[in-house]
């Protein structure tokens, strides 16, 4: 009993001590997909107007999940039902998601960092 006690502490104290590890040897982003970029903040500052004629739809990424899925659409965070620049969300895919604009459907694809697509 003393020797399956001891075992399970140090399994537990050699488990504490290798997600500590895990934790500082974790990768660090170059950049962060759900932060707005300079140039689509200073089109939110502008007049409304002003701002639905220069917006171009850039489906930044894409978080997929059974619960409750999400898209990065120029800079704002949609969940499916949501709108964004006359946009809503209708299905989220693995790499892209369907939009409603209009009227009409929109299939955007994900973009990579440089503006291109996978």
């Amino acid at each position: 009993m003393r020797r399956t006690i001891g075992r399970l502490a140090l399994g537990i104290a050699m488990g504490a001590n290798g997600a500590a590890a895990l934790a500082d040897s974790a990768p660090v982003l170059r950049f962060d997909p759900f932060r707005p970029r300079p140039q689509d903040v200073a089109i939110g500052a502008a007049d409304a107007s002003t701002a639905q004629l220069g917006f171009e739809p850039v489906l930044r990424s894409i978080v997929l999940s059974p619960v409750r899925s999400m898209v990065n659409l120029g800079g704002e965070i949609l969940f499916p039902g949501e709108e964004a620049h006359g946009y809503r969300l209708v299905e989220v895919h693995a790499f892209e998601a369907l939009f409603i604009k209009e009227g009409r459907e929109v299939r955007l694809e994900l973009s990579t960092a440089t503006g291109g697509e996978l």
